[in-house]
């Protein structure tokens, strides 16, 4: 989605810079050979992450260290990354579905729990913004691995696509390298002090 002003933003969103068709730096190349089939034209060629709305705080990645930026500049695209296609690759493997753990009050943590009932023991509490891998969906609650712990959390406290509902959020299949995307969500995870 577009950024109009900081207060679009969210978080723990992701924001990207993008260079639009016919801008300089705009590799339509690479569009052309490696996303023919996705309806988005754009060249998004830097990704961060919003740590805090007011004030601005966007950290991102420029060489050789993480960087912050308290502008939005060129930032100018926001969404959640929240789940990558089970399109299956050689072997029959599938690739890993995503999510955000988050709540609103990003202070408290989220209960994960031993079963999916909230009377069931709380077997750990996760930092908002944790980005977990979503093992099985439930109708309440879906089981999570996060921090290296697997258990159950509700589903209002998880950010999941919104595929042809009522809600305002779109959503499109991303095709991405589950070792790339990991790569990123690892840094993204020690930036903000959530591996350890």
């Amino acid at each position: 989605m577009p950024i109009a002003m900081p207060t679009d933003l969210q978080v723990g969103e992701v924001v990207y810079k993008a260079h639009e068709p016919g801008e300089d730096g705009y590799d339509a190349e690479t569009i052309r050979r490696k996303y023919a089939s996705s309806p988005d034209k754009r060249d998004y060629y830097h990704i961060g992450i919003v740590e805090s709305v007011q004030p601005l705080m966007i950290r991102h990645m420029t060489s050789p260290r993480p960087q912050m930026d308290y502008k939005l500049g060129k930032w100018n695209w926001h969404g959640w990354l929240i789940k990558i296609s089970g399109q299956k690759k050689e072997g029959g493997e599938t690739m890993e579905s995503y999510v955000i753990i988050t709540g609103g009050n990003m202070e408290k943590p989220i209960n994960m729990r031993e079963q999916p009932t909230a009377k069931s023991d709380r077997i750990a509490q996760i930092p908002q913004g944790t980005i977990g891998i979503l093992l099985e969906s439930g109708d309440a609650y879906s089981r999570v691995r996060a921090n290296g712990t697997e258990g159950y959390v509700m589903n209002d406290f998880l950010q999941r696509t919104d595929i042809g509902g009522s809600g305002t959020t779109q959503a499109e299949t991303v095709e991405v390298s589950k070792e790339e995307l990991q790569k990123m969500y690892d840094t993204i995870g020690d930036w903000l002090g959530l591996r350890g």
